[in-house]
């Protein structure tokens, strides 16, 4: 994956859409063994059935999320706030020496040379949901300690161009 393909604007979230189709099908797949396995009668004792219900769950949660991410790539705007597929510079803990610069976005298999990502759903891409240049806000990290971030910049609509350029360096 190039770094300009870390980026989607409205129209070319193929990725997430590619995932949603093959989430589908694997959904309708997964309700029919539901089906087959909850026939086959006493549930109590049927851990084909129940693992089956537990991937169900599981691809509905995904489902769920890919939707959103999709429906974020097809309102992308430039307003001066942080959404998905922004490009985001931020400060951590006030900390002028802990400055990291990423997009907003599921993709993920960086190689080194590759700009950094996040995903909007992570805590620190929820918390940054909205903001603009300037904002803070406190998050918790998954070890359960809070950190601050403080937004440096946000690029929208440039962020192709300058991953682009980046790409061909």
């Amino acid at each position: 994956m190039t770094i300009a393909e870390l980026i989607v604007n409205p129209g070319a979230a193929t990725d997430e859409a590619a995932e949603l189709s093959a989430l589908h099908t694997r959904r309708a797949e997964v309700a029919a063994d539901v089906i087959e396995f909850r026939n086959m009668g006493d549930l109590e004792n049927n851990d084909s059935y129940h693992r089956s219900r537990e991937e169900l769950s599981s691809i509905d949660r995904r489902i769920a999320e890919v939707q959103e991410l999709v429906s974020a790539a097809s309102t992308v705007t430039d307003d001066g706030t942080v959404r998905p597929f922004s490009l985001v510079t931020v400060m951590f803990d006030h900390d002028p020496d802990d400055v990291e610069t990423f997009v907003l976005t599921a993709a993920t298999g960086n190689s080194a040379d590759e700009i950094a990502t996040c995903s909007p759903l992570s805590p620190l891409g929820r918390a940054l949901m909205g903001c603009r240049v300037e904002d803070e806000r406190t998050y918790v990290l998954p070890t359960g300690a809070e950190s601050t971030v403080t937004v440096l910049s946000i690029a929208a609509g440039l962020e192709r161009r300058l991953l682009e350029s980046r790409t061909v360096e």
